[in-house]
């Protein structure tokens, strides 16, 4: 009886992009000489290629520390090659419309200021027409002046967001968060 001996690696997801003090998981499969596949996250040997801008554990699990890269994100595991991705670590820019039923759409910022990568919360809020992050970067507040609320959502990792909470507010149109992430101003 013959052992299977690992082939090769393959890291997923290929080529993300995170927000600052973001987090992304990262999976390893392994292929053996047999051609069955494990998930090996836990048996590779993880490293980042700039850990002042992303940090990764053991475990697989990267961290933004600060706006850069793409950073080469490693996996090795012998006899097989290293398998590589990159990550990017982004700050966001997210716009809002004042349409019945419409999404909050957010865009990583690039180096040169341009906007790439857009993409739609898919929250569907009615009206909103104003939103603030707290400085942390991890809650969104959306203004829906159509539906007298403001709802508040958790923002996560790659700057989507996450569980959304309403709270009822008579023709609320715009919203700004004090530097503290404290205290909330309503502009109705």
């Amino acid at each position: 009886m013959t052992t299977a001996t690992l082939q090769s690696i393959a890291v997923t997801p290929t080529n993300p992009t995170i927000r600052l003090h973001g987090t992304q998981q990262f999976t390893a499969t392994g292929t053996y000489s047999n051609a069955q596949t494990a998930d090996i996250t836990n048996a590779v040997a993880w490293s980042s290629s700039n850990t002042a801008v992303a940090s990764i554990s053991s475990s697989g699990l990267a961290t933004g520390v600060s706006i850069g890269g793409p950073v080469t994100i490693t996996a090795t595991l012998a006899p097989a090659a290293p398998a590589t991705t990159t990550l990017t670590v982004a700050a966001f820019a997210y716009v809002t419309s004042s349409q019945l039923n419409s999404d909050v759409t957010y865009c990583a910022i690039q180096s040169d200021g341009s906007l790439d990568g857009c993409l739609t919360t898919g929250t569907g809020f009615n009206g909103a027409n104003g939103i603030a992050i707290n400085p942390a970067g991890t809650i969104a507040y959306v203004t829906n002046g159509n539906a007298n609320t403001v709802t508040y959502c958790l923002i996560l990792g790659n700057g989507s967001f996450g569980t959304c909470n309403i709270v009822a507010f008579t023709a609320p149109w715009g919203i700004t968060i004090n530097s503290a992430g404290t205290l909330a101003y309503v502009t109705t």
